[in-house]
C-alpha cells in the first residue's frame, strides 16, 4: 500500500487521537487478523468534504472488505455532523476500486491530477 508523505506529515503534527488523521485497521471479527487499513486524508475542508483512503491486503481482496471499509468510513464521517461530502480518488486503471466506490454509492465526477499518482478518477458521495 502507498502512503503519501503529506499525510505522514499531517499525522505527525496532529494532536493524539485526532479521528481525521488516525489510521484504522480492518480486521476479521472471528480471528482478529488484520486484512487492511483505512483513513481519512485530513479533516473536513471548508466545503465540509473529507477524502477517504483504504487498502486491503492482496490475499483478502475480492471479498467485500474494501466495500465494508469504505462504507464504514463514509458513515462515520456523515455521522459526525461535520461532513457533507465524502471524496475518494482511484487510479484510472484500478477497476476493482472503481467497482467498490460505485457499490458504495459514490458517483464519478471527473479526473484530476494527483501530484504523486498522476491522473486519478474522483468519486464523491453526498450526505
Amino acid at each position: 500500500m502507498e502512503v503519501s508523505p503529506e499525510w505522514i506529515a499531517r499525522v505527525r503534527t496532529s494532536e493524539a487521537g485526532n479521528r481525521w488523521t488516525l489510521t484504522y485497521n480492518a480486521h476479521l471479527r472471528d480471528s482478529g487478523a488484520i486484512v487492511g487499513s483505512c483513513a481519512f486524508k485530513g479533516p473536513p475542508d471548508t466545503d465540509a468534504t473529507v477524502e477517504i483512503a483504504y487498502g486491503i491486503e492482496e490475499a483478502h481482496r475480492s471479498t467485500g472488505y474494501a466495500s465494508e471499509v469504505a462504507n464504514a468510513l463514509t458513515a462515520f464521517a456523515f455521522g459526525t455532523g461535520e461532513v457533507q461530502r465524502v471524496r475518494a480518488h482511484t487510479k484510472v486503471e484500478n477497476l476493482a476500486s472503481v467497482r467498490v466506490l460505485e457499490r458504495c454509492g459514490f458517483r464519478y465526477v471527473g479526473e484530476v491530477m494527483d501530484p504523486e499518482d498522476g491522473i486519478v478518477s474522483r468519486y464523491e458521495r453526498n450526505v
